[in-house]
Parts: structure tokens; C-alpha cells; sequence
């Protein structure tokens, strides 16, 4: 074979390996970049260590600076939705968390000082507060710092960063000159006068057959014009609910006998108390929540949740204590509050599945 033939041949081999690389590189998959933010639900919850079975609260995500843009909510909620999907992570309802927001005089910026952190998780059974800052970079994109806190310490158990590409309008430059304090967001029905009250008496109900309920006992202040309430408390919500077409509520001593002594006491609605209830009354929805007071205003949170789904909504009402002294103001405004707060709950119900 001659040397022009030899060198022929290997020129036609080596353009037919050169062709089929690069076929194979045209029909190669594109390189798939993981979801940043299911990568930070892993990490934080990885790194955090225990939190199964507990709840979790997820904070909005306002800017480095203190400032709030639509990015704090959508971060937020897009964490939120990557955090349910973890087995055995429990969060709080964000309707609920509003509410409870807004009745604490918090506006909604993330910012949590450490005894307001433990206040707002005791009050809505946390564990650990999910919170965080965002940084705007160039290229459209922006830093997610993100953290969780322990509810009960106040130390941080992870942190964690990602940047995304920026789907919301870039924050606009700070304004030049003093900082303007928030102002504080009132609560709901702080000021509601007593005529905004639904009186006592049978209402309709849209639902044909709501079912059977009970209600376990109130979790109240250990001090003051409160203490020792709850199970008072429990016995109106429980008649209140009673005059309402499609509802049937468990005698309160049939509740108390089922849970004993120690699950009857916190207004907490777990998966232990679900089931005695259910065993022992074949109730299929438990009420339970918690009351508390400043000395001028009545604020009832309930959390109302399926004994056979792990179905849980929350509702609050608040109401004036009215002028005054002595307990009968504080008679009054419970039974104005758990009137409220049952006919919430009746609409909670006709909206809501739990069974």
C-alpha cells in the first residue's frame, strides 16, 4: 500500500471518529441545574437535625436592609411549598401565622427580635422559625441567606445561601434621609364594637352535616384575670357550636375522661390526642387552643384539625375587654369572643374538608 493511500485512509477514519463524537454531543442531555430552593429545604432541614413531627414556622424574607419587596413573599412561599414536601415537616398555616402577625402588632417583615420569636412559636406549638435576608446581585439574580432558629433558645440550628434569578422587580434605591419607623399593624378586631358581635341562638348552617366535634380545654395565662379559664372557655365554644344546624359537640367530661390529665391541659392538638378522641367519642374534628389577655383586649386562637387527616386550620377572633373591673367584664368578653369564634369556625368548616 503506498504511503498517499496509507495517509488517505487515516484522514477518512479519523473525520468518521471526529463525526460520531460530535453526534454523540448533539444528542447529549442538556445539563439540569438542581431547584435552588429545594436545595435549601434540604440543607436547612438537613443540618437542623431533628425536626420531624414538630412544627416549623416560615418567615417572609425581607432585604439585608429591612426593607420588604413582592420577592419577600414569593421566596417565602416557594420555600414553603419545597418544606411540606419533606417527610415529617410540620409548618404553620401562613393565614394563621398572619393572623397571629397582626394581633402581636407585627407587621409582616420578617424581622423577629428573640423573645418575640419564642412568644410567636409557643403560641403557635414551633419548634424552630425559618427566617432570613435577600441580597440583589447583578445579572437579575439575588441571594437567599436563610436560617432556622430554635424556638425555645433562640440558636441557630442551620444556615444556608442560594441565588436564584430574580423574578420580581429590582428593590428600588433606599431614600435618602431618616429612617421611617413601620407602622405597626393593627389587630383584626382590636377595635370591633360589641354590635359586630354574632349574638347567641341557632344559626343555619350551609354544611347539611358537619358532624361531631369536641373541644378540649383552652390554654390559658398561668397569672391573671384568665388563669384556670380554660376548661370555662372550652364549655362555651362547645354550646356555642352546639346551636349551629350540622354540629354535634361531645359532652366536655366524655373529652376530659378520654384524654386524662395530662393531654387535656396544653390546647394542643397532636396526633395522640386526635386518636383518643376519636377512639373513645368517634368525634372526626377536635378543637383546642389557646387564650390570651393584655388587660384591654380578649384573644381567642383555636386550631380546629381532622382526627382521621393531618388536616389543621387555625382561626382567632379578638374583642374589647370593655371599661372597667372585676371578672364579670372578662365573663362578658368571652362569651362575645367564643360566639365569634364559632361562627368562624362554621365557615372554617363549610370550606374546609377535615374529614
Amino acid at each position: 500500500m503506498t504511503p498517499s493511500l496509507k495517509l488517505a485512509k487515516r484522514a477518512v477514519r479519523t473525520a468518521w471518529i471526529l463525526g460520531f463524537a460530535l453526534a454523540l454531543g448533539a444528542v447529549q442531555a442538556p445539563i439540569v441545574r438542581a431547584d435552588p430552593f429545594k436545595s435549601l429545604a434540604k440543607h436547612l432541614i438537613r443540618d437542623a437535625g431533628d425536626l420531624k413531627d414538630n412544627r416549623v414556622i416560615v418567615m417572609p424574607f425581607p432585604y439585608h436592609d429591612g426593607r420588604i419587596s413582592p420577592g419577600s413573599s414569593i421566596v417565602s412561599e416557594q420555600l414553603t411549598m419545597c418544606l411540606a414536601r419533606i417527610k415529617g415537616v410540620q409548618l404553620v398555616e401562613r393565614s394563621l401565622l398572619s393572623k397571629v402577625l397582626q394581633e402581636m402588632n407585627l407587621a409582616q417583615t420578617g424581622a423577629l427580635q428573640p423573645e418575640t420569636a419564642q412568644q410567636l412559636g409557643n403560641l403557635l406549638e414551633a419548634k424552630a422559625i425559618v427566617t432570613g435576608t435577600l441580597i440583589d446581585q447583578e445579572d437579575e439574580k439575588t441571594e437567599i441567606n436563610a436560617r432556622i432558629i430554635e424556638v425555645k433558645t433562640g440558636a441557630i440550628l442551620a444556615a444556608y445561601s442560594v441565588v436564584i434569578r430574580r423574578t420580581w422587580p429590582e428593590l428600588p434605591p433606599e431614600p435618602e434621609g431618616p429612617a421611617v419607623a413601620a407602622v405597626p399593624v393593627a389587630g383584626p378586631a382590636a377595635n370591633a364594637p360589641a354590635s359586630s358581635v354574632v349574638s347567641a341562638g341557632p344559626v343555619p348552617s350551609q354544611h347539611p352535616a358537619l358532624g361531631i366535634l369536641a373541644v378540649i380545654n383552652f390554654s390559658t395565662n398561668a397569672q391573671g384575670p384568665l388563669k384556670n379559664k380554660g376548661a370555662e372557655i372550652s364549655s362555651l365554644l362547645s354550646r356555642a357550636l352546639s346551636r349551629r344546624n350540622g354540629l354535634s359537640a361531645v359532652e366536655q367530661a366524655d373529652v376530659s375522661k378520654a384524654l386524662g390529665e395530662t393531654l387535656g391541659i396544653s390546647g394542643a392538638i397532636t396526633h395522640e390526642t386526635k386518636a383518643r378522641i376519636y377512639e373513645a367519642t368517634g368525634a372526626k374534628i377536635v378543637i383546642g387552643g389557646w387564650a390570651l389577655t393584655d388587660g384591654k383586649k380578649l384573644v381567642l386562637i383555636a386550631r380546629v384539625g381532622g382526627t382521621q387527616t393531618n388536616h389543621v386550620y387555625g382561626e382567632m377572633v379578638s374583642v374589647s375587654l370593655g371599661k372597667g373591673s372585676g371578672p364579670d367584664r372578662t365573663e362578658v368578653a368571652l362569651a362575645r369572643a367564643t360566639q365569634e369564634l364559632s361562627r368562624k369556625i362554621i365557615e372554617l368548616l363549610n370550606t374546609h374538608s377535615l374529614a
